[in-house]
């Protein structure tokens, strides 16, 4: 996906250069996942999505600006690649990004419902910001299943497709059954149901659960394997997804699937963390309520891992903890007095600017993204429910069971099943780490003995896997040859060469 509109200031501001699209509208206004741009000449307005949850970026520096879905894209008009060190702190513990953070200094999302203006006399954003949730809904449990069931299916009739063929993005957990089961009973059910096999070592149990729903539904069901090539595949992917993601690389060949076959592609996307609990509990929520952000932003940070062994000891200055832990809680701040802090934090910041570019840069624009659970009246509605709710992790299931009891028998993925180890596979991916290992560049972000020591242990030593690290220093090994070897190129981008 590479629209863009580039534009830069010439004679004293008097003239403006002008590239690229100056019409543009992506995504879907139906589902609240969309942007438009249109230049006229002399001003360019940009208007996004009550969420900015479709991915757009801009930077800005003056005399030249220019917007694009694509950060690999804008990467082409700057001069040198400078990292914001502030994002970068957090994401290399969090492996997500806040806020309208990118990691590179110059590039911004553009923040949720904004109107952006640019012209001869610079550039105004204007943004609704957060959807503001104060007070919570005071319902009882019984009567906020039967609303969510009611709502939901009124939100799958509303944003659900008139023509063309069309895919549940199935896995064996509730958000995209969710939106299958409302399909079928609004009499418009879906040519196929398509699920991704994981690389190794993941159980693959989406597999297995979807096909009994298929099986049960009698509704053609495709399953996507990865290809060998993982290295590859991520790079692909962060190239795509301009660098925001260490997740996600199974969704390239589920992509390429899709664009081959279907028109309409439905996404449980938000599903998940507006019908349940998923990173943080009680005592995050406490930290939320006592306003006490730096301990927060250390609980929250100290969950997740974080592997300076690997970095240089200029990097590991660079993001130092006390770095991270300020920025973040800044972000953190924002959500203290929402219905659901945790909530809130979670869905403005990890699925708005980590899940999100997933299905809307990968699948591109050909293919229509269907979400139905950002439709306004069924996310506000989740949006104002107590954390309480959320905390046993069965509001959707009981919603499911409420709304579709004939399908209870159905079980869903266990999270116990046991991994699969692909030791060939695994072994591949080593190999093709060190290979990747080597280059003439001087080393900026990372210190290559730690890595190397890793992948050859992992090569022989069947209990220390690969794919516990493999991601992160895939991306971290892509972004050092970027930048290393940056330089302006419209055609093949440097930084995929192995």
């Amino acid at each position: 996906m590479k629209e863009y509109f580039y534009a830069a200031l010439s004679d004293h501001n008097e003239n403006v250069i002008v590239k690229g699209d100056q019409k543009v509208s992506l995504g879907n206004k139906a589902c609240n996942a969309f942007v438009e741009w249109e230049w006229d000449g002399k001003e360019l307005v940009l208007t996004n999505d009550r969420y900015g949850i479709y991915p757009i970026y801009y930077f800005h520096n003056g005399s030249e600006f220019a917007i694009s879905p694509s950060i690999s894209k804008l990467l082409e008009f700057l001069p040198d690649i400078e990292f914001d060190y502030d994002a970068l702190a957090v994401f290399l513990r969090l492996h997500w990004l806040i806020g309208e953070d990118t990691i590179f200094k110059a590039i911004r999302a553009v923040p949720p419902g904004s109107r952006l203006t640019w012209n001869s006399s610079g550039i105004n954003v204007v943004s609704t910001g957060i959807i503001k949730t104060q007070t919570p809904i005071s319902m009882p449990r019984e009567d906020v299943i039967a609303t969510y069931a009611e709502l939901f299916q009124k939100a799958v009739e509303k944003t659900m497709h008139s023509s063309g063929s069309s895919t549940v993005m199935l896995s064996g957990g509730r958000d995209s059954r969710h939106i299958l089961f409302a399909l079928c009973r609004a009499g418009n059910r879906p040519d196929r149901c398509t699920t991704a096999m994981y690389p190794s070592p993941h159980s693959n149990e989406d597999v297995r659960i979807a096909k009994l729903i298929c099986e049960e539904l009698s509704i053609s069901h495709n399953v996507v394997e990865q290809p060998p090539e993982q290295l590859e595949t991520e790079i692909s992917k962060n190239h795509k997804l301009g660098f925001c993601s260490t997740e996600h690389g199974w969704f390239v060949a589920m992509a390429e699937c899709l664009k081959r076959k279907t028109v309409n592609a439905y996404d449980g996307i938000a599903g998940d963390v507006l019908s349940a609990r998923l990173l943080y509990g009680h005592h995050e929520l406490d930290l939320f309520r006592s306003h006490k952000f730096s301990d927060l932003a250390e609980t929250i940070l100290s969950r997740h891992t974080y592997s300076p062994k690997i970095l240089t000891s200029e990097i590991v200055e660079l993001v130092a903890w006390e770095r991270a832990v300020q920025h973040l809680s800044k972000e953190l701040s924002k959500h203290a007095d929402q219905a659901d802090p945790v909530t809130s934090f979670e869905f403005w910041n990890r699925t708005r600017r980590t899940i999100a570019p997933s299905p809307f840069l990968l699948l591109g624009h050909s293919i229509n993204v269907i979400t139905p659970y950002l439709e306004t009246r069924l996310f506000d509605f989740l949006s104002y429910l107590p954390a309480d709710l959320r905390m046993t992790g069965k509001l959707h299931t009981d919603t499911i069971r409420f709304a579709f009891p004939e399908y209870d028998h159905i079980p869903y993925e266990s999270p116990k099943a046991l991994p699969k180890y692909d030791n060939h596979r695994l072994n591949r991916l080593s190999k093709d780490i060190l290979r990747y290992c080597f280059s003439k560049q001087k080393r900026k972000i990372l210190r290559r003995s730690p890595i190397l020591a890793r992948c050859i242990r992992s090569i022989v030593d069947g209990n220390y896997k690969v794919s516990d690290f493999s991601d992160e220093i895939i991306y971290l090994l892509q972004l050092e040859r970027l930048k290393a070897l940056f330089i302006f190129t419209f055609t093949q981008p440097i930084f995929f060469s192995l």
